[in-house]
């Protein structure tokens, strides 16, 4: 009665399916499931994660920097030795 007050329809399989997260309380869900829940609802250590994301994302985008001025320089030397050999 309560849940057709608060304009919510009432169905049968919110109390007949224990753990469906429509209904039923925490004491009918397995212990599994619980931790389970606890755990993808705890965000403790999201910011060191995030730090770290983008400690890496900033080492990739400097060794990337380096790797290209290493082919950039293969690249001139390469140049170099073509225009050397054909000015002779």
């Amino acid at each position: 009665m309560q849940a057709a007050r608060r304009g919510r329809r009432r169905t049968a399989h919110h109390d007949i399916i224990p753990g469906t997260g429509r209904g039923g309380s925490m004491a009918e869900k397995r212990p599994e499931q619980r931790r389970l829940n606890a755990f993808l609802r705890d965000d403790r250590g999201a910011t060191a994660v995030e730090y770290g994301i983008i400690v890496m994302m900033i080492g990739l985008a400097l060794l990337g920097m380096v790797s290209l001025t290493s082919v950039a320089n293969q690249i001139d030397d390469t140049f170099n030795y073509v225009s050397d050999t054909l000015s002779r």
